[in-house]
């Protein structure tokens, strides 16, 4: 069965600033630079051809590094370096990136340190499983009751407010925008 956490995913780099952008040099012309043994890691990469470029994907347990490889990819020999200078929007997101790499070629394995939780995760989290519920064909109280439980359902589902119901409107709503292409905005 697949899933969110064992699903094989490269994310289109215009659209996300954690793509690692990385260029390919001949390690037998430039011997000096470090190297990571890609081939000889513990934690084995996934490798998707997107749009024109080599993409490598490392993940576990639902945290990933992507790597966009900009010229001639050879595994086993090639040296990958860094640009230094880049849009400062990107900066951020690109030397969490490098940091997690050198921690993969160090440790073998993706740290959580180098993971951030978006704070929209909890909420977000919310309403994909209320889409779920509602693509599987769940009553809107069916899925109140699997998010908030039976008791909070029973006590609350009948107020004239309707507070219970309309956060399970709205969580639906949002996940159905979400599926429409709104997913596009949380990548910025």
């Amino acid at each position: 069965m697949f899933g969110a956490l064992t699903a094989r995913v490269a994310w289109v780099p215009e659209l996300t600033k954690d793509v690692l952008d990385l260029y390919a040099l001949d390690g037998t012309t430039f011997p000096d630079i470090p190297s990571i043994p890609i081939l000889n890691l513990a934690l084995k990469p996934t490798l998707f051809f997107l749009n024109g470029y080599h993409h490598l994907v490392f993940a576990k347990n639902g945290h990933c590094i992507q790597l966009r490889i900009l010229g001639s990819l050879c595994l086993d020999r090639a040296r990958l370096v860094a640009a230094v200078f880049m849009e400062s929007v990107r900066l951020r997101g690109q030397l969490t990136a490098i940091s997690c790499l050198n921690d993969l070629r160090d440790r073998g394995d993706i740290m959580p340190a180098f993971i951030s939780l978006d704070n929209r995760s909890k909420r977000l989290s919310l309403v994909l499983h209320a889409l779920d519920g509602k693509l599987a064909g769940q009553t809107n109280r069916e899925i109140a009751v699997s998010l908030f439980g039976e008791r909070r359902v029973q006590a609350e589902w009948g107020d004239p407010g309707e507070y219970l119901q309309d956060q399970v409107r709205r969580a639906i709503r949002r996940g159905q925008q979400l599926m429409e292409g709104g997913y596009r905005s949380l990548l910025r």
